[in-house]
């Protein structure tokens, strides 16, 4: 029992090394498309006293906070893959005493996959003389806590929503979960117990006896702080990742990640002919697929018929109607994802205009307009505004509601013909 219980730590440890190094480089790409934000304002884009103002806050506050965060990072990966290689080397010692068989074990993440049945939409699509349902990819917004490549919980649970109202559950994609699935933790505090074999099995004794009470401790009281700390640093690193997808367009690492779980899931379920795709993103989702319409139909030809966000405060509206019919759903009472900034202009003032508000708030009001897209009012003529009334008692609980709201359903079905015949 002790011996796996080590094993179990050295791994959660190993893990969290990993993940503050994925952190400060996370950081390291903010800093940077900060910087060049920066220098697209500061090279003319923005003149007068409130630029000056709000240029000497960047260099003097901002700038030197972000490297101040970068080199924390890095030296709590350092900390802790030391930390890490104790207990490595406690096993290793114990295991030249006394070796209980290989004791090894392998978890692979799961993962799920929904193949097309083909010539059943053929034959049903000729049949009534009507399109194919569209292929529908759901994404999700962030502080995931699902493995790497499993498809995020509330994607997957939308999808049954969707399926248990007729829509045939082959057509819907629960993407995996992105933004920040790989950032929470949950650590155990250890419950190590000391030996006494003696003789011979003494370094026994001695590797997991004598330490054993400061272990405990020590591996106790730090995981209720790494488990807490991790809940608000993932939702921070979570909205400043939403920025960047929306700074970064194309290039942005959901963004792109997600393209190419679309474009293996399309090898794999070929459309069918006069078939198109949907995007569907939650919260920070919705910055994503407000990317890929042009990603999709300009690389592989696909015919994106719309991009619907749910409770998405940020999303590029400006560039996604150019290909698709673009639906912005939001709750009344969901004060997180009401639909703040549509516009593609917006890309050049929100990354300062974000870090302003954080750390320079007094400078906030001369990049809102900017962030905002004030100066072009019409941008979103063409956006498709819908308003739910969950009325589930919090923000949160409004904010999550999407996932099963008959309002989104009969949004969906009146506001795509391809939709309408395939949802009762």
């Amino acid at each position: 029992m002790g011996a796996e219980i080590v094993q179990a730590q050295y791994d959660q440890l190993t893990q969290v090394a990993s993940r503050f190094g994925k952190q400060s480089e996370v950081v390291d790409q903010i800093n940077s498309q900060i910087r060049q934000s920066y220098d697209s304002l500061a090279n003319g884009g923005w003149m007068g006293d409130a630029a000056k103002a709000f240029f000497n806050e960047m260099q003097s506050e901002i700038f030197p906070v972000m490297q101040r965060l970068t080199s924390v990072l890095r030296e709590a990966q350092t900390v802790t893959q030391q930390i890490s290689s104790v207990f490595q080397q406690a096993e290793q010692e114990a295991s030249k005493v006394m070796t209980f068989g290989d004791g090894g074990a392998s978890a692979g993440n799961g993962s799920t996959s929904f193949s097309a049945a083909a010539q059943g939409f053929a034959a049903g699509a000729a049949a009534g003389n009507q399109l194919p349902p569209p292929r529908m990819y759901i994404v999700n917004g962030i502080n995931a806590k699902d493995g790497d490549g499993v498809p995020h919980t509330d994607s997957a649970a939308f999808r049954q929503f969707l399926a248990d109202r007729g829509y045939d559950p082959n057509q819907i994609v629960a993407m995996p979960a992105i933004y920040n699935t790989n950032y929470v933790t949950d650590l155990k505090g250890t419950d190590l117990k000391g030996t006494n074999h003696g003789g011979w099995l003494s370094p026994v004794d001695w590797l997991t006896g004598a330490g054993a009470g400061i272990v405990n401790k020590v591996t106790g009281a730090g995981a209720g702080i790494v488990n807490g700390g991790s809940q608000l640093f993932n939702t921070v690193v979570g909205v400043s990742e939403v920025v960047q997808e929306y700074t970064m367009q194309d290039q942005g690492k959901y963004t792109r990640e997600t393209y190419a779980n679309i474009v293996n899931d399309l090898k794999q379920n070929p459309l069918l002919p006069g078939q198109t795709v949907m995007m569907i993103g939650h919260s920070g989702g919705g910055a994503v697929v407000s990317n890929l319409a042009p990603m999709l139909e300009n690389n592989l030809g696909v015919d994106v018929s719309g991009v619907v966000t749910m409770g998405s405060p940020v999303a590029n509206a400006d560039r996604a109607m150019q290909y698709a019919k673009f639906l912005s759903i939001s709750d009344k009472g969901d004060y997180i994802g009401q639909p703040w900034i549509r516009s593609d202009e917006g890309r050049n003032f929100i990354t300062p205009g974000l870090m302003t508000g954080i750390l320079a708030p007094k400078s906030l009001p001369f990049v809102v307009p900017g962030v905002l897209g004030a100066d072009q009012a019409s941008r979103d003529a063409g956006i498709n505004y819908f308003t739910t009334n969950a009325n589930a008692g919090n923000p949160i609980s409004n904010h999550n509601s999407y996932w099963s709201s008959n309002e989104v359903v009969s949004i969906l079905k009146n506001s795509y013909p391809q939709v309408a015949p395939y949802l009762k």
